[in-house]
């Protein structure tokens, strides 16, 4: 009996190891591993290119529909086309939405889906943002009921606000008369409560800093200016993560000046 184990364990134990190997040497694990950490590591493009083939393999795949549709839409892809620009974003909003579509209760699915909103409605005529800002909304708030520690959706949020406050009352009144209700409780407490808890959570990130600041400097009430030089000062105190965090640093310095 004893000697029957004997030779019975080195066969279970290879078994065992070659299951193991085989998992772990899976090229699509290995490739998603890849476009996290490049994820992780801010290099957004290249991880977008190692995700895009996964996606293509396999299109019904969640996590692979929420990393393209986020990597697509995190980027401003400076020097390139508005139409090219805006293909991408549209392309981010749709993997968004089928995303959702098979699950409906992961909150940085809403995140990426009010990004990409956001992104389109950069260059968006009047009543395209009017619509987008109310889906952005909705989208953004739905992910912080679902996680509430995702900073992302506090920034959004943020930025709707301040938006919203910059209207008078005479802007909102016609576009409640054009576009109906859904723009309502926009203000700058709002819009400095969301930033502020976007910096709660992710303290090194330079844009939430960047934003307050400028919700500051909008809102110019009382001490607002010199409290907005303040967030403005500390954007140059954060080591620059992405292309985009630098030359938001670069504006802040034309600002301070």
């Amino acid at each position: 009996m004893m000697k029957m184990l004997s030779f019975l364990i080195p066969i279970w134990f290879a078994t065992m190891l070659f299951c193991t190997t085989t998992k772990a040497e899976d090229p699509r694990q290995v490739q998603y591993q890849a476009v996290l950490e490049l994820r992780k590591s801010f290099r957004y493009a290249e991880a977008l290119q190692k995700a895009l083939p996964l996606l293509k393999a396999d299109s019904s795949n969640l996590e692979y529909l929420s990393q393209v549709s986020y990597l697509l839409a995190i980027q401003a892809y400076p020097g390139q086309p508005e139409n090219r620009k805006e293909s991408q974003y549209q392309l981010s909003r749709k993997l968004a939405e089928r995303a959702l579509s098979i699950n409906n209760k992961q909150p940085e699915l809403y995140y990426n889906l009010a990004l990409a909103l956001g992104r389109l409605s950069e260059h968006a005529s009047v009543s395209t943002k009017i619509e987008n800002a109310k889906q952005i909304r909705i989208a953004a708030e739905k992910a912080i009921e679902l996680n509430g520690s995702l900073a992302g959706p506090h920034h959004i949020l943020g930025r709707w606000h301040r938006e919203i406050a910059g209207f008078n009352a005479f802007e909102m009144a016609m576009i409640g008369t054009f576009f109906g209700k859904g723009l309502e409780g926009g203000t700058y407490e709002s819009a400095i409560f969301h930033f502020q808890k976007a910096i709660q959570l992710e303290p090194d990130n330079l844009m939430h800093y960047f934003e307050l600041a400028n919700t500051y400097a909008e809102r110019d009430r009382g001490k607002d200016e010199n409290i907005a030089r303040q967030y403005y000062q500390k954007v140059l105190t954060l080591m620059p993560r992405t292309e985009d965090e630098k030359r938001t640093q670069n504006t802040t310095r034309s600002i301070l000046k």
